[in-house]
């Protein structure tokens, strides 16, 4: 309103002076306790001077919205006390209202005399006309203002955006581009205005945009979306989202406008979520996603059935019927590691949905920002934690077994000596005449030696001694091992009327192993579950194999008494043994442990008391191709001749049970308690034929006899053979394969010894 005087007002002032023919016209407009002079004739210095409304005829037209005519001011009581009438001496006044579109009166148009006077009709018509061509003047004023304020603010938002903006002609060259837009292109608008728009797109996508352009300048489409990639002068391609609208003018489409995003970030980011989602998809981990209040984002498969989850959209049921643990107890440990330290892991046990069934987990659960104002998303794995507990049992019991096993090897080795004595001395009784209650005695004595061998022999190998001789592994057929133990057992199944199944997989491969020590696994097992079936109705072993990802396994299966919980722990420990006084020694699953351990495989056993047990053995299939190795050759047993021997052990029992046996097959023998003594009576006596030296020995040991013999270099390091009862020791296992000279375990028969001496005696002869 305060602004300057216009000519178009200027105009309209002037043409209402000289028609209304008055000295004086104005426009006025009102705001408040002000009014302007917008344009003024006849008052010099008026125009654009602001005076109070109080003084203003104006204001009463103004308030009532309707011309003021005032034929004579100074007995009109509206207007004669104003300062226009007693200082500047008006006499009349003509004023018609200025509106806005609207109908809002902004002011007046009107004519001032000094002088009375009366206005006629036609006067007030041409008045009139001349407020309404003020009114329209103004009209025109807001819209164009109104026109330059929103195309200022158009172009503020244009020039600001984060998109690019763009506008096109009819022939596809740039006429518009923002800030954004040349960024987007890595170009300044002056190079890119004028030019056409495909010499900035890859080759690969213009042919396409350009259909496009064309359906938009022909009208077959309004609008379009399309994606892009657009060139930089570097080179770079800049993967990009465009909308294209069609610029209609008269109906006729001049040109096309748009706004452009650049998706190359995004696109590289979906590229990682979506690689990222297909990683946590495929874990065998379970993962799941939720938010502070419970609810699941994002579950795997894995989790789903790990924890026997119908699908992902029941895993939200799942989560919010979580309860804390009966047994486990351990929520609100699991919150409040979380709440301090941002993260819990721990062994916890939660029932699957599907049936129920408890199951052992390995859980680890983080809580991470994932949203701005604090919001946080906690992130679980879970893995199943099954196949870790039964290692570390299997873990457990080695470790028990290890020791077991130190102490039995010591005991197996401390038995030795004298089992040896009594065996050898038996086998010397037994070849004199001797009366038929004398022979009846020295076989049971013999038969019980024997006996009492074969446990130091399964104590030795519980032990897994390694001075054993190795016995040659071949290519196995479990399905034959188990019909051979069938056969053996079968009298005893059937007089207990114990019903056997097979289910044998016909496709089973070969494992490589000692076929002996398969065949005693298997029986051992088969014999157990006949004992856990004594007295159980319709008493069933079930044997199957089955070839898979794990090998080979073997299943003994029993609907037997079970085993209880406290004691299935204890099952592979030796000497443990629930049986009756005398009818077990408590070595039968501890040989089965360690004979299946030694050849590379695993015993699980899962049982539950008056419905049974399974034993499931699994074993690594034999490589392809792999061939057996040959027959041994049986050693021609040549008739003995007379040979030179020399004993060497620090048990007198021993010395003296060779030296008699070996005197009745017709050799020479000498004696000595260790191998100091041994080399005294070689420097004495002279060479022999061989020397039979036990290992462990006071004084000068088995090894160091061996060395001092191979420095004489008369070779009768080669005529060396020696004698063992340890079942464990380390130093004795490297003496022997440091040596390389044959070996006779303890306890061991005459007519093996025998056998071994003579063989050594022939060759050396």
């Amino acid at each position: 309103m305060d602004s300057p005087a216009e000519a178009s007002f200027d105009r309209l002032t002037r043409l209402a002076a000289r028609l209304m023919n008055a000295p004086v016209a104005l426009v006025t407009l009102l705001d408040g306790d002000r009014e302007y002079i917008k344009s003024c004739v006849g008052m010099d210095g008026a125009a654009g001077r602001a005076t109070p409304v109080s003084h203003s005829f104006c204001r009463h037209a103004v308030e009532a919205g309707r011309p003021l005519l005032v034929e004579d001011a100074v007995a009109d009581p509206r207007v004669r006390d104003t300062p226009a009438v007693r200082e500047r001496g008006v006499r009349s006044y003509a004023g018609y209202p200025i509106r806005t579109p609207d109908g809002h009166v902004l002011g007046t148009l009107c004519v001032v005399d000094f002088h009375a006077r009366t206005w006629s009709d036609d006067e007030q018509q041409v008045l009139a006309d001349l407020a309404d061509a003020a009114t329209t003047e103004i009209a025109q004023r807001v819209h164009l203002a109104e026109q330059a304020r929103s195309e200022a603010h158009y172009r503020r938002l244009v020039s600001t955006s984060p998109y690019a903006i763009y506008a096109l002609d009819a022939e596809g060259h740039f006429v518009e581009l923002n800030r954004a837009g040349e960024a987007l292109l890595g170009r300044e608008s002056q190079t890119v205005l004028g030019s056409y728009f495909g010499a900035i797109i890859a080759p690969k996508d213009l042919p396409a945009v350009e259909r496009v352009f064309i359906d938009l300048l022909t009208g077959a489409t309004d609008k379009a979306l399309m994606e892009m990639d657009l060139m930089r002068p570097s080179g770079e391609l800049r993967r990009v989202c465009v909308t294209a609208t069609a610029i209609r003018e008269d109906g006729r489409v001049t040109g096309i406008h748009g706004i452009g995003r650049d998706t190359t970030d995004e696109q590289v980011l979906l590229g990682e979520m979506k690689l990222l989602h297909l990683a946590l998809g495929n874990l065998s981990q379970g993962v799941s996603i939720t938010d502070e209040r419970g609810r699941v984002i994002f579950v795997n498969r894995a989790f789903t059935d790990i924890l026997g989850i119908a699908s992902a959209a029941h895993a939200q049921s799942y989560v919010d019927a979580l309860v804390p643990d009966a047994e486990g107890g351990q929520e609100e440990e699991i919150a409040e590691g979380v709440r301090d330290a941002g993260e819990w892991s721990g062994l916890v046990w939660r029932r699957r949905m599907d049936d129920g069934r408890r199951v052992p987990l390995d859980l680890f659960v983080s809580a991470v920002d994932c949203a701005e104002g604090g919001g946080r998303c906690f992130f679980t794995i879970v893995q199943d934690a099954a196949e870790r507990l039964e290692r570390e049992r299997h873990l457990r019991r080695a470790e028990r077994l290890a020791g077991l096993g130190t102490l039995v090897g010591g005991v197996a080795h401390e038995l030795n000596n004298p089992l040896t004595a009594i065996k050898g001395f038996t086998a010397l009784m037994l070849m004199d005449p001797r009366t038929l209650e004398d022979l009846e005695a020295l076989e049971v004595m013999k038969r019980e030696a024997d006996r009492a061998a074969q446990i130091v022999a399964n104590l030795r190998r519980l032990a897994r001694d390694t001075q054993e001789e190795d016995t040659p592994r071949t290519r196995v057929d479990l399905n034959n091992v188990i019909g051979h133990i069938l056969q053996v057992r079968g009298y005893s199944l059937g007089t207990h009327n114990i019903e056997v199944g097979t289910e044998l997989d016909a496709a089973l491969p070969a494992i490589m192993a000692d076929r002996g020590q398969m065949e005693q696994v298997l029986l051992n097992l088969v014999v157990n579950a006949e004992q856990a079936l004594a007295g159980r109705p319709e008493p069933r072993i079930t044997l199957r194999t089955q070839g898979g990802e794990r090998g080979v396994s073997v299943y003994v299966v029993d609907n037997g008494s079970g085993i209880p919980p406290e004691t299935l722990e204890r099952i592979f420990d030796p000497f443990y043994t629930t049986k009756a006084p005398g009818e077990g020694t408590g070595l039968g699953l501890a040989l089965v442990h360690g004979m299946v351990a030694d050849h590379g495989g695993r015993v699980h056993v899962e049982s539950v008391p008056a419905e049974g047990t399974t034993f499931r053995i699994d074993f690594p299939a034999a490589e392809e191709g792999k061939a057996e190795p040959p027959p041994a050759r049986e050693t021609r047993n040549a008739a003995a001749e007379t040979l030179r021997v020399l004993v060497v052990d620090d048990e007198d029992s021993i010395r003296r049970t060779l030296s008699r046996y070996l005197a009745r097959r017709g050799h020479s023998v000498s004696v000595a308690a260790e191998g100091g003594e041994a080399l005294r009576i070689l420097e004495s006596e002279g060479g022999f034929d061989v020397i039979l030296s036990d290992v462990r020995m006071p004084g000068l040991s088995g090894d160091r006899l061996h060395a001092r013999l191979r420095e004489r270099g008369d070779g009768m390091d080669r005529r060396l053979v020696f004698m063992s009862g340890d079942a464990l020791g380390d130093q004795t296992a490297n003496a022997l394969s440091t040596c390389e000279v044959p070996v006779i375990l303890k306890p061991f028969d005459m007519e093996t010894v025998a056998h071994t001496v003579e063989a050594v005696g022939r060759s050396g002869t």
